[in-house]
């Protein structure tokens, strides 16, 4: 799952970061996580009853719409979006910029498995 995965790289940026224990973070990863979970509900329902659905507007006669949880996925992913940038501006800003590691360090380090 991709979403999974950008959660885990998301911890990891945060642990790098020395911030993934703070609250914050924590509250902040939480919610994107809730909303990716209404969102893939939502695909999943769009994709089960598609992409229109019939509304009755006048007595009997029923009328072909867009289906309303396009709308709404649309409103969740704009929503998820600020989360994740919200997330990343925090993990920055709270957090203190790991060192880099050169390629001869890292070279020494690696385990000859």
């Amino acid at each position: 799952m991709a979403k999974a995965r950008t959660i885990t790289k998301l911890l990891e940026l945060a642990d790098d970061y020395g911030v993934k224990d703070n609250p914050v973070v924590q509250q902040l990863v939480e919610k994107y996580w809730d909303l990716q979970k209404m969102i893939n509900k939502m695909q999943r329902e769009i994709n089960d009853s598609g992409l229109t659905c019939t509304k009755e507007y006048v007595k009997g006669r029923e009328n072909l719409v867009a289906n309303p949880l396009l709308d709404i996925v649309k409103k969740y992913q704009d929503s998820s979006a600020s989360v994740l940038t919200d997330l990343t501006d925090v993990i920055i800003k709270f957090g203190t910029t790991p060192a880099k590691k050169n390629r001869l360090h890292a070279m020494m380090t690696e385990d000859d498995g």
